[in-house]
């Protein structure tokens, strides 16, 4: 030990200057690697979401949670399927050994997935996710109003934030929870329709048909081709009371006639509130092995921008921002390489 403290005393300076080789080496080092809150991990674990409205839970197992299940176990690299089931929505996990590509292994189940679609009801909606650390927002916006609706604050989060935010390099996904979408709700009258002989699946059938967009042919003309397209889209109220439900001789019968077609909002079970407001969440996802930080600046310069354009009365405030911590992590990482270096230089000096 005593041969070891004097051969540190007599090379005093070859010490010190590798203590601040080493101390800025390190430093730099820490900048260059990717800075998140979590390592880089892949979970072998593969979700499958389905939504289906508002089904009972024996159409949920019968239709489609069973033929789902069967079609996942024949992926390659499968250990076990799991699956919880409510009414009108099922979630499905799928789990694989520790050793498997996860990436392809996704690709193969996404292959499954959409070759038994055919044989699932109409209007059931799948989403397939890989678990990660992607899969978590890395922060959280709240937009709120006095003076707007959910519909309006939704529209701006959807229409204006989202697609501003989501061409930030290094951004996986944009999530907005909350709020109210638009639609127009029919409220059909029982007794108009017995008496034109019609039931709800006709009125729905109607609708379906009517608000589409159709390839009609093409016309060649002046050695040009023209593609035709049938756009029967609605586009406002008026539009949709003016649909033909039957066409019957010598009259037609509309939808107006036999029903109230009023504005409303999509249906929905999550609410949010923010600043005791109701409010709509923007939650800020990143991609794996990027640096969380420096894509959280960009976010924070993106917003203040669009701040400036927001309709007045509308507040955007950050709720939730794990860059912070990691900011915080990385200070106490270069105080103590800093701290050591310099109780290093003190005790042999």
């Amino acid at each position: 030990m005593e041969n070891l403290v004097r051969m540190a005393v007599e090379n005093k300076r070859a010490i010190v200057f590798m203590a601040l080789l080493l101390s800025l080496t390190g430093a730099y080092l820490l900048m260059q690697i990717p800075q998140g809150v979590f390592p880089e991990a892949e979970f072998p674990r593969i979700q499958v979401l389905v939504d289906f409205g508002l089904a009972p839970l024996s159409q949920m197992e019968a239709e489609i949670v069973k033929p789902v299940e069967e079609a996942v176990m024949l992926v390659p690299g499968v250990e076990a399927v799991r699956s919880a089931t409510n009414r009108g929505s099922s979630e499905i996990d799928v789990f694989f050994g520790w050793h498997e590509d996860m990436f392809k292994a996704y690709q193969l189940l996404q292959a499954q997935v959409s070759g038994i679609q055919h044989v699932l009801p109409d209007g059931v909606v799948l989403n397939i996710r890989r678990i990660n650390t992607s899969t978590f927002p890395i922060a959280s916006y709240s937009l709120y109003s006095d003076t707007r609706n959910l519909m309006e604050l939704w529209d701006l989060a959807n229409f204006t934030i989202r697609p501003q935010l989501a061409e930030i390099p290094g951004i996986f996904n944009i999530e907005i929870v909350g709020g109210d979408q638009r639609e127009y709700r029919v409220a059909l009258d029982p007794e108009k329709l017995a008496a034109n002989q019609l039931d709800y699946r006709s009125v729905a059938d109607a609708l379906a048909e009517t608000n589409t967009v159709d390839f009609v042919g093409r016309l060649n003309e002046s050695h040009q081709l023209y593609l035709n397209v049938a756009d029967n889209r609605y586009r406002n109220i008026a539009e949709i009371g003016e649909t033909v439900i039957t066409d019957r001789f010598p009259t037609s019968v509309l939808l107006r006639d036999i029903a109230e077609i009023l504005p409303a909002a999509q249906e929905t079970f999550i609410k949010t509130r923010s600043n005791f407001h109701d409010a709509v969440l923007v939650n800020v996802l990143v991609q794996p092995g990027v640096n969380s930080v420096d894509v959280m600046r960009q976010v924070e310069t993106r917003m203040t921008e669009l701040r400036q354009n927001f309709p007045n009365g509308v507040e955007l405030r950050k709720w939730y921002d794990l860059s912070d911590f990691i900011k915080n992590s990385i200070f106490g990482v270069y105080s103590s390489i800093l701290e050591g270096a310099a109780l290093t230089i003190l005790i042999l000096l």
